[in-house]
């Protein structure tokens, strides 16, 4: 019994035990660190108002307090402004359009699907908010399917530089102007990566 009551009082007092983070993050320990020094900042500006004997030399230095905490506020604290100079979009031209019906048929042929399992993806089809001008890639046409990397990284070339080349006419820019460049996929990574695949087509500056 003596065992089994040591046990539970020590689980109860590790479980209700406070913990404390060992080191605090760099950014909230720079946002405390500003609140205290605008705190500081206010309360002596406020005590040299206050104070109803001012020399010359305490009201000088009330003014450079209260220039500090605007620099401060309105300068350092502030986010940088972003923003956007212009957007491109791919339009897909209009043989890669797939109607449903094509698209219920080849998956038929392809995965031989029974006709509940057709049933069920004319079903998600139409609620999906997909329409009978959606778009697939040229590969994904053929019977059966073509998936290889080859037809991926074709597949990235005729999305990116038609969308790139746009968005360089409507800015007028040279891409040696371009200092930084993301290019983000979700559903395919080769290597060499995607931006890899720009930089090297637009000759693009390399740091």
């Amino acid at each position: 019994m003596e065992q089994l009551s040591k046990f539970t009082h020590d689980s109860f007092l590790h479980k209700f035990t406070p913990t404390f983070p060992k080191t605090i993050p760099p950014k909230q320990l720079h946002k405390t660190s500003l609140k205290i020094y605008s705190f500081t900042l206010l309360s002596f500006f406020a005590f040299l108002l206050l104070n109803q004997n001012q020399k010359p030399i305490f009201l000088a230095l009330s003014i450079v307090i209260f220039i500090s905490f605007f620099f401060k506020t309105y300068i350092i604290s502030s986010s940088p402004t972003i923003y956007l100079v212009d957007y491109s979009c791919f339009k897909p031209p209009n043989f890669w359009r797939v109607p449903f019906s094509s698209f219920l048929e080849h998956s038929r042929i392809v995965h031989s699907l029974d006709q509940e399992s057709v049933d069920f993806m004319s079903k998600v089809l139409t609620s999906s908010g997909q329409s009978q001008r959606t778009c697939i890639p040229p590969s994904l046409h053929y019977i059966p399917p073509r998936s290889t990397h080859e037809d991926a990284i074709n597949e990235a070339r005729l999305v990116l530089f038609p969308v790139f080349e746009d968005l360089l006419s409507k800015t007028r820019l040279s891409p040696r102007d371009i200092d930084i460049l993301i290019v983000n996929c979700s559903g395919f990574c080769p290597s060499p990566s995607l931006s890899s695949i720009v930089v090297n087509n637009y000759s693009l500056r390399r740091t």
